[in-house]
């Protein structure tokens, strides 16, 4: 019988009701639990997801915010939650078990937990938190055919053509890239490719209406993310919308 050995990542409920990232390594019948070298597997293994900068106005009483982890703990510096009635929580952006990426444009990636509390508490009156989340996947399982792809709009847009969305009961396809416009430039975007989100923000749900309004008010800085697998055959039509 052919054994296979599986990795990935989940949290792990400690006897203090609190969570903590572990790696885990299926190999025959045995699970194995690690709490070492989580950031180093993380880095490779990883989907970042939901990846966004928030600003906040530091109020008389701080940021309000609750961290754990840091390198010290072999664990990413992460929220454990935002305290109400504190400008973390009253921006709405920040949520429990965020994974803080940097402060001010300084990465926290190799900060211990004391060097990244100091971090957030000498940043200053404004401060800009570079935030995700994760979404620890199988080695074995990865989808080689995803791609995350960065645009500069235009003044003429993106220059996609979009089909599909829940309404429609099917997946949000490109149908077309108009030639010379940055979706073509890019040389990354092709007819076919599904798009799961935008600025990290999932199109799962969405209908073709509110799809296209994610992509036309998504700002100067577009972020794609697409896969290449293909779920439905395209076929020569005329374009449902003209994005962004």
């Amino acid at each position: 019988m052919a054994y296979h050995t599986k990795i990935g990542c989940l949290h792990l409920l400690t006897s203090r009701q609190s969570k903590e990232l572990v790696q885990v390594e299926l190999k025959h019948d045995m699970l194995q639990i690690h709490r070492r070298n989580v950031l180093k597997y993380l880095a490779a293994n990883t989907e970042i997801d939901q990846e966004r900068r928030v600003l906040l106005q530091r109020s008389d009483d701080g940021l309000g915010i609750l961290i754990m982890g840091g390198h010290d703990y072999g664990k990413p510096v992460q929220v454990v939650k935002p305290l109400d009635g504190y400008p973390a929580a009253a921006c709405g952006q920040i949520y429990k078990d965020d994974i803080i990426l940097s402060v001010n444009g300084h990465s926290v990636q190799d900060k211990t937990h004391d060097e990244a509390a100091a971090l957030l508490k000498n940043a200053g009156k404004y401060v800009t938190l570079h935030l995700a989340r994760i979404k620890p996947v199988e080695e074995d399982l990865v989808d080689k055919h995803e791609k995350t792809v960065e645009l500069q709009r235009g003044d003429d847009g993106l220059g996609l053509h979009i089909t599909g969305g829940h309404d429609e009961e099917k997946p949000v396809q490109i149908l077309n890239v108009l030639e010379e416009h940055p979706a073509d430039v890019c040389g990354k975007i092709s007819k076919g490719d599904l798009i799961l989100s935008v600025n990290g923000q999932s199109v799962e749900g969405k209908t073709h209406h509110e799809v296209a309004e994610l992509l036309k008010n998504a700002g100067k800085h577009v972020t794609l993310r697409l896969t290449s697998k293909k779920l439905d055959e395209i076929q020569d039509q005329p374009a449902n919308k003209k994005v962004g």
